[in-house]
């Protein structure tokens, strides 16, 4: 969720029904308003978008993790995307899922015109099947992958990544921030996520890690990963940040889901983060509701 200005609040969220259209892998993104303090979430009435199986076996990302930034322009940008098994599908060895950006109509919140132009008919299910062209101009942008990653109930050569989050700081650090998933969520103590991330001066990339790869080409860099918090409560598997800039202390709060193998199921957890002198962020501590917690 952002918010761009007043009281007013908007949520994008995803959510999955395989049973639309009698094709299985069916997922839509889309999005609430709410005004404060109430926050009584009423929903825009139409999906941003979605994408069938057929279209995820054509190399299209499904659509989840939605992540929503505004840039030093105006311009809305909405991320996603997902695990993907591609080496199953048509593009086996080359394509298929990664983290994915397409502009938004700050005035609806929606698809921008060139996307609605592509979606045509098919609207509200989108992708550009040239989008793999780099010649195409295409709307949609590949931004981030991790391919390569065969998982442990059987995805081969899988594209290991999702739950991006895209967090503008150029005011303070000069950069945009790109933050993903690597690896396997939801298992449990088995759960191997790790949050790794990238910046770059501009709002489309390329967002490069800190040894100057491209995450589009499969970099990272690593924030957070399973850890031993105490002889009895492991914090596995890390997921998709969250980032607030508290105006009032002045400080990054950045969030986190994980795991816990002493009551096997989701918690959150609450970081403080920093940036360093050449703009590189890092969590520096837990967070506490008081910056001054002197009487």
């Amino acid at each position: 969720g952002q918010k761009p200005g007043n009281d007013r609040f908007l949520v994008y969220y995803s959510i999955s029904d395989d049973a639309v259209r009698g094709d299985k892998g069916v997922k839509c993104i889309g999005y609430a308003t709410a005004a404060w303090p109430q926050m009584a979430l009423v929903d825009s009435g139409s999906p941003v978008l979605c994408v069938n199986g057929t279209q995820a076996n054509q190399g299209a990302p499904h659509a989840i993790d939605p992540s929503v930034m505004v840039d030093d322009n105006g311009r809305w940008w909405l991320t996603y995307g997902s695990w993907s098994n591609y080496g199953n599908g048509t593009h086996q060895g080359a394509r298929g899922g990664g983290v994915w950006m397409v502009g938004l109509d700050p005035k609806t919140g929606h698809l921008s015109d060139a996307a609605l132009r592509i979606c045509g008919e098919d609207f509200p299910f989108c992708w550009d099947a040239d989008a793999y062209d780099p010649t195409s101009h295409s709307p949609w942008l590949n931004i981030a992958n991790h391919r390569g990653y065969d998982s442990p109930i059987g995805y081969i050569d899988g594209n290991s990544i999702e739950a991006s989050y895209l967090y503008n700081n150029r005011q303070r650090t000069g950069y945009y921030y790109l933050f993903v998933n690597w690896f396997w969520c939801c298992k449990g103590p088995d759960s191997t996520y790790q949050i790794r991330y990238g910046r770059s001066r501009h709002p489309t990339g390329p967002f490069l890690d800190r040894d100057g790869t491209d995450m589009k080409d499969g970099g990272g860099s690593l924030l957070l990963k399973s850890t031993m918090k105490t002889k009895t409560h492991t914090f596995t598997g890390p997921g998709h940040a969250g980032i607030l800039y508290e105006e009032e202390h002045d400080r990054y709060v950045y969030t986190t889901s994980y795991e816990a193998i002493d009551k096997q199921n989701m918690q959150l957890d609450v970081f403080v983060m920093e940036f360093d002198a050449q703009g590189w962020p890092m969590l520096t501590g837990p967070f506490t509701s008081e910056a001054d917690s002197t009487p």
